[in-house]
């Protein structure tokens, strides 16, 4: 698993460093929070007097190198983020994370290049936080995570994704759409009924059908192979999609989808291939204003996790934020997902997760700002009577040199 690991990495910068080397006007523009950090149910046990109370210092550090030329794009962004409890050391976390996002402009066509690589604790994979997906430059329709909540042992996760999009106009009218993406995850301890090491592999085709300038109409074909590590089953999927989109302008988007989904299941040894069927859509705005930043957004798909198991994944995702004062910016965010077993004979169970924040962000200077933030965390499994619960609050100082004037 770690050599695919390495080699999907090389993929990514082998396909974004000609991109880069055609760029020009390289920018810097760091992005590094640094405050304190509380939560009373850290690991989010639904088990009375087992939860880890944890508070302490916390550095969250993005460095994002950015070029810019007449055709190409690519931004190379390092990341690192660590707390630190003195009173819990076991718990310490030391987050390590590269994005490389590249893209080439044509006349009629564009392609796009986006390669990740992570290395972090779980209790940050598996737990997402309200903001996730949510908050500025979240993408409508798109499922943000692949949690499963289970934080039975201590683990770190090591991810690696290669994703590619092309778009081709043919006409004013009429277009293609074509994406893929692969992703590796390997754990420090894999294992059944905590986290398994997995390939994923997923790919899509579109015609894009314009109605105006402004609306597009999408007839996409869906599929996907899942291989679990163990003695897992391997899950394929393949499936279809009507979706309506208008993008009024970069301010303001709308989307609607449909479709159906079948799920195949292939148990390892000798066991029976089961299929099954589930059905895919979706709906959401985006909308900035002057004072608003509104995102509203609902997405069903068939998804794979970190459990073995793929699962039918409900997802709503909500940021409310409005500008108070010229200088103040308060938010709400929300993250609530339903998982349920798609298809027969794969591990796992219902699983309902809640994560709702509030806050807000008073930038007392050109290039530092104050963010305190509330989160509320709340989780449920099918199979256990108990839920779990817990409060996590952080006062950070935002330092952002290249920050617009708003």
């Amino acid at each position: 698993m770690r050599t695919r690991l390495g080699f999907a990495l090389g993929l990514v910068v082998a396909a974004c460093l000609p991109v880069a080397a055609f760029a020009a006007d390289w920018q810097f523009d760091p992005h590094i929070e640094f405050g304190g950090y509380y939560d009373d149910n850290y690991r989010l046990t639904p088990v009375d007097g087992q939860e880890i109370d944890v508070v302490g210092p916390l550095l969250d550090a993005a460095f994002v190198f950015r070029a810019v030329g007449p055709v190409n794009t690519v931004a190379i962004v390092p990341r690192i983020r660590s707390v630190y409890f003195p009173d819990e050391r076991d718990q310490d976390t030391n987050d390590q994370f590269l994005t490389i996002d590249a893209a080439h402009v044509g006349e009629r066509s564009k392609l796009a290049f986006l390669g990740h690589y992570s290395r972090e604790d779980t209790v940050n994979t598996e737990l997402p936080n309200a903001a996730t997906g949510v908050d500025a430059g979240g993408q409508l329709g798109t499922i943000t995570t692949r949690d499963n909540g289970l934080l039975t042992l201590r683990n770190r996760r090591e991810l690696a994704r290669l994703s590619t999009t092309f778009d081709q106009q043919f006409t004013q009218r009429v277009g293609f759409e074509a994406t893929a993406m692969y992703e590796n995850a390997s754990y420090d301890r894999s294992a059944i009924g905590g986290q398994v090491d997995y390939d994923d592999i997923s790919a899509s085709a579109a015609l894009q059908l314009a109605s105006s300038q402004t609306s597009q109409t999408f007839l996409r074909l869906t599929g996907s192979k899942y291989d679990p590590a163990l003695v897992l089953p391997e899950a394929a999927t393949y499936g279809a999609e009507l979706e309506w989109r208008q993008n009024i302008s970069e301010k303001q988007q709308y989307y609607f989808r449909a479709g159906g989904t079948r799920v195949r299941i292939d148990p390892p040894g000798v066991g029976p291939t089961t299929s099954s069927s589930s059905f895919v859509a979706g709906a959401g705005v985006r909308w900035y204003t002057v004072r608003n930043n509104v995102l509203l957004d609902y997405v069903r798909d068939v998804t794979p996790n970190g459990s073995g198991s793929v699962v039918d994944r409900d997802e709503v995702r909500i940021y409310l934020g409005h500008r108070i004062r010229p200088q103040t910016e308060g938010f709400i965010s929300a993250l609530l997902t339903r998982d349920s077993q798609a298809g027969i004979g794969l591990v796992g169970q219902e699983r309902k997760y809640a994560a709702l924040s509030a806050g807000f962000d008073w930038r007392f200077s050109r290039e530092f700002s104050l963010t305190p933030r509330y989160q509320y965390r709340w989780q449920k499994y099918q199979a256990d009577d108990r839920n779990a619960t817990g409060n996590m609050v952080s006062v950070t100082v935002v330092y952002e040199p290249r920050r617009p004037v708003q």
